[in-house]
């Protein structure tokens, strides 16, 4: 899902044109992350877990190796998701927030950037009926 891509570089080029450097190169920059990691990563969401995956072709998917910052596979039970959330809404996705117990009891946080289909993922953390984290009071 390039979405978030074409509106990043749709921002970008609306601050060209206010002569406001360096933000539209830091959207630009974005928009290509968002581009590359949309074509390189793909999220699995089966019965019983979220997977982290790499794209190798033709619909295939490859293990990604460890996770690079806590190490240990990219995989967790839906079961051992404590919470989660959209950022900045469920309407408008654009980073998911979760926190899990599998890679450490007390809790591991993890954020990721909705290279997916957002509606999708949202249906499947709300079907799993995963406690979501409390919206902030006004």
């Amino acid at each position: 899902d390039f979405a978030h891509r074409h509106r990043t570089h749709s921002l970008g080029n609306r601050l060209t044109r206010t002569r406001r450097t360096p933000y539209p190169t830091v959207h630009f920059a974005v928009a290509g992350l968002f581009a590359v990691q949309t074509q390189r990563v793909r999220f699995l969401l089966d019965e019983d877990s979220f997977e982290v995956v790499l794209n190798a072709g033709e619909g295939e998917v490859e293990k990604g190796g460890e996770n690079i910052v806590v190490g240990g596979e990219n995989r967790w039970k839906y079961s051992t998701f404590t919470n989660w959330k959209f950022f900045p809404s469920e309407s408008v996705p654009i980073l998911v927030y979760f926190k899990e117990t599998q890679t450490k009891p007390d809790g591991q946080i993890h954020f990721f950037p909705v290279l997916c289909n957002g509606q999708e993922l949202l249906e499947t953390m709300v079907a799993k009926d995963i406690p979501r984290l409390p919206e902030e009071e006004a």
